[in-house]
């Protein structure tokens, strides 16, 4: 960051005519030790010259700015060292700030990375630092994202302090309102800087909550909570954002926020859950949870909440009966939640399509909608694991601004395994090797007339498939027509799919690309790289296939099969 910025700035410090000017020979003397010890790294050293140059001249701009690279140097080695010297770099950062440095210099904001550093040991407090570093002294490059070599893009450097401080003052019982305020005013740079920043936005609704300003906080958590459906700690701060305001709604929150969350981390949620039902007078409930979240600490020797023991001491405690099942009843009482995000979309209908396992090694299940698109979702996402393939089920979407798709609530409906499918008769027309595929060409009973492409894994055929073979297909229609069954047919396929030809060869490109029989049938490139003993002389026996051109955009027929080549000389 800023390395020719470094050089010419430490040249130039280096160089500067106060080095060379008639002054006392002690003076001169200290320069010239200045000079020496920082080329040679003898930082202390380096650091006692400059000091005694700055009690005679205070304002002396390269010695300041001489002294601040000693520090910045200095503090590099130490760094390389690791956490044991990290203390020493905290004592120099804070000489630094005392220095009159020239606050737009490069060095100025390197320093801040090194203070990054710290803060993220534990070291440094960054909410502190930054008051006295000045975030007024940004400038433009600290406000870019950078990407490593493994083209992995990170917050830029003023985003990153930002969030360290934002997270200090967040969890520090004992912060005062103005730290908090001044923080908030930081979040909302970085936000202007970076307004779809989720963490930011989530900080900002932390500390809206911490400065008592609950009900602004509503929005930001709802922007989170939009981003994190399946996270039960972004549900736990939207509830206590509306707590002030929607008694039923707060609770199916906090509900749902106990609902997503792992039972050994969740004792502080269920614990606001159970403030809550006592507070609406779910009496029944809240003592089954506080029964539950005793079980829970005593299973995984985690601690109660100290609070709990006040609820107990209600009269109303031991006069009530806990109710039954409580763990479904908070599930159900959840799902009331998603309306928040939910009510106005529709409910589109779709069916359960196969399992599968992506490249990070997570198992998803493919949903096909009633159109064709399909979507791809966590398997333990609504109860997918306890149900089949073409099982019918309704969702609601939502696409981000970067076009991705998110499934917001999906549950079953009625109607029968793959209800809106359709059939088609096809042929088996090509494979793909690289990807284990197999592609068609057929005609499907809604259109007799006009042909359709359609393509599967070929794992999704019950029996072994060859070039030519005639099919029956069962296929969800769309832009990709999903087909998610294929039953091989003991017949010969229609001529118009399939037909026999005798042909003379027309032309063949003299990169073997491609090439055309009299007939207009094609010869594609894996055929023509097959059977090298094809030439423009050539008179070829075999199958042709329908098939689609789609640079053209027309159907016309392709070499299939060959049964015969004869060269004629």
């Amino acid at each position: 960051m800023g390395t020719v910025k470094q050089c010419l700035a430490m040249k130039a410090m280096l160089q500067n005519p106060a080095t060379v000017e008639t002054q006392t020979s002690s003076l001169k003397h200290l320069w010239a030790n200045a000079k020496a010890a920082y080329k040679n790294e003898r930082w202390q050293e380096a650091e006692s010259a400059y000091r005694q140059i700055l009690l005679e001249n205070p304002d002396n701009e390269y010695a300041n700015a001489g002294l601040g690279w000693v520090y910045f140097k200095w503090n590099k080695a130490l760094l390389a060292k690791g956490r044991a010297a990290m203390e020493v770099v905290r004592r120099n950062i804070w000489k630094w700030l005392a220095l009159r440095n020239d606050k737009t210099d490069v060095l100025y904001g390197l320093m801040l990375v090194q203070a990054k550093t710290l803060a993220d040991n534990g070291i440094l407090t960054m909410h502190i630092f930054l008051q006295w570093w000045d975030l007024a002294n940004l400038q433009p490059d600290h406000w870019k994202k950078w990407t490593n070599d493994q083209k992995i893009t990170f917050d830029s450097i003023a985003v990153q302090v930002i969030r360290i401080a934002a997270k200090e003052v967040t969890k520090d019982p004992g912060v005062c309102s103005s730290d908090l305020s001044v923080t908030a005013s930081w979040v909302d740079m970085a936000l202007a800087n970076d307004p779809e920043n989720l963490w930011l936005i989530y900080y900002k609704g932390k500390l809206l909550l911490k400065l008592d300003r609950a009900k602004e906080a509503v929005n930001y958590f709802k922007s989170v909570v939009q981003q994190k459906l399946r996270e039960g700690w972004a549900w736990h701060y939207l509830a206590e954002a509306m707590e002030e305001s929607s008694d039923e709604l707060t609770l199916a929150c906090a509900c749902k926020a106990v609902a997503e969350s792992p039972a050994d981390k969740s004792l502080r949620m269920r614990f606001h859950l159970a403030r809550l039902l006592v507070k609406a007078q779910y009496f029944e409930e809240a003592k089954a949870l506080i029964e539950c979240m005793h079980t829970i600490a005593a299973d995984y020797a985690v601690q109660m909440p100290k609070e709990v023991e006040e609820i107990k001491r209600h009269a109303w405690y031991a006069n009530t009966d806990p109710s039954d099942d409580i763990e479904n009843w908070i599930k159900k009482r959840g799902t009331e939640a998603l309306g928040i995000f939910t009510a106005h979309l529709p409910w589109e209908q779709g069916c359960v399509g196969k399992t599968f396992v992506n490249a990070k090694q997570k198992t998803r299940v493919t949903i096909v909608l009633k159109e064709g698109d399909t979507i791809a979702v966590s398997a333990n996402a609504f109860g997918l694991r306890k149900m089949k393939e073409g099982d019918p089920i309704e969702l609601k979407k939502e696409a981000d601004s970067s076009g991705k798709v998110s499934v917001l609530e999906l549950r079953k409906r009625s109607g029968s395994r793959w209800d809106f499918a359709a059939t088609a008769e096809a042929v088996v027309a090509g494979f793909n090797k690289k990807k284990n595929g197999v592609h068609f060409v057929g005609f499907t009973e809604a259109a007799t007339e006009m042909p359709s492409m359609f393509y599967c894994p070929l794992s999704t055929a019950k029996n072994k498939l060859g070039l030519g073979d005639i099919v029956r297909l069962r296929f969800v229609p769309g832009e990709k027509n999903f087909v998610f069954s294929v039953t091989n047919l003991n017949k010969e396929a229609s001529d118009k799919l399939l037909k026999k030809i005798h042909s003379t060869v027309n032309f063949i490109a003299p990169n073997r690309s491609f090439g055309m029989l009299d007939n207009e049938v094609f010869l594609s490139n894996t055929i023509l790289a097959n059977h090298q003993d094809i030439t423009e002389e050539s008179t070829i026996s075999g199958q042709a296939v329908l098939n689609f051109n789609r640079k053209k955009n027309v159907w016309g027929w392709a070499l299939l099969k060959i049964d015969a080549v004869e060269n004629h000389r």
